[in-house]
Formats: C-alpha cells, sequence, structure tokens
C-alpha cells in the first residue's frame, strides 16, 4: 500500500494509462486498479516485487530493472496520455540509497504525450543526507521539472499528504 497515493488524488489524475516506478507491495497497482486505469504500468528495481504483483495482477506490464536503464524503451510504447506516479528509490537492505527521479523526469521531458501527468511522491526527502534524496536535490528536481512544464506549457503545485503539506508534485 502506498503511505502517500490515495484514490482521491488518482481520480484527479485518471488517464487511459498508469505508470509508475516504485512497485513496493503494490498499493500503487491497487489504486490505479480500483480508480479504473485502463492499463498499469508498473517498474521495480527488485524482482521479487514483480514477481509478486504480477502474480496478483496478471494483465498488468510489470517489469524488473532500473529505471535508468528501461524507463525510456517503455515510453515508447506508450501513446496515450498517462499519469506517472514516481516513487522509485531504495527502501531494501543492500540496495544503493538513491532516487531515480531525475532520470525519470529527463526521459519525460522527451516523450511527453498532452494530457500527461507527473506526481513525483516524497518531495519531504529530496537533499536530505542519509536519505535518497542525497541523489537528486530538491534544486535539481524543481530545475528538472521546470524544464518540463517549461517545454510543454504545463503548471506545478503540490499536494499535501498524511506526511504534511507539498509531499506529492504534480507537473501537468
Amino acid at each position: 500500500m502506498s503511505l502517500t497515493l490515495t484514490e482521491a488524488i488518482l481520480k484527479q489524475h485518471l488517464n487511459p494509462v498508469f505508470f509508475e516506478t516504485g512497485t513496493w507491495y503494490g498499493g500503487g497497482v491497487r489504486l490505479a486498479r480500483q480508480v479504473g486505469f485502463d492499463t498499469i504500468y508498473t517498474l521495480d528495481i527488485e524482482p521479487s516485487l514483480i514477481i509478486n504483483i504480477s502474480t496478483e495482477f496478471p494483465d498488468i506490464v510489470a517489469v524488473a530493472g532500473d529505471s535508468r536503464c528501461v524507463f525510456s524503451d517503455m515510453l515508447s510504447t506508450i501513446v496515450d496520455p498517462t499519469t506517472f506516479w514516481l516513487d522509485s528509490h531504495a527502501l531494501l537492505d543492500g540496495q544503493e540509497r538513491i532516487t531515480t527521479v531525475a532520470s525519470e523526469l529527463e526521459a519525460l521531458i522527451a516523450w511527453w504525450r498532452q494530457g500527461s501527468v507527473v506526481l513525483v511522491d516524497d518531495i519531504r526527502m529530496f537533499g536530505i543526507g542519509g536519505c535518497w534524496g542525497e541523489s537528486c536535490s530538491f534544486d535539481r528536481l524543481m530545475g528538472l521539472a521546470g524544464q518540463l512544464a517549461k517545454k510543454h506549457g504545463l503548471s506545478i503545485h503540490f499536494e499535501t499528504t498524511a506526511f504534511g503539506v507539498g509531499d506529492i508534485m504534480v507537473i501537468k
């Protein structure tokens, strides 16, 4: 279950396609199915998480891999407006303590389809030493979000979650 993504947030940003990076235990997939997305993609570096969610939902596109390596290729297969839930960061023992959101935003700048929406989770964690945000500062995150918004005529705002004001960045 996602700790911050809610049915209400997803309903506000419903599109034909839902794509999450960072499967964890499948909360995003379950919410996306419940809300009514037609096609669901999930991507995680941990194969066991992908096996688990694929077993529960055999009709979704679930890929085990590093989004820095496979995200762009996956995007190339999508033509419809998509709601992206970018929540990929290390949580499991032995994983490098990073977030891959910078490379994901870079790929989205090139791929963008009108009507798509990007939701970036855990804004509170960017740039904090010892957390996954260390690999992408808040300034870098905002710079990439600003590039995406400027290039495609989008706006940026923030949603409040149980973790506090502005913990989800919305680019649409």
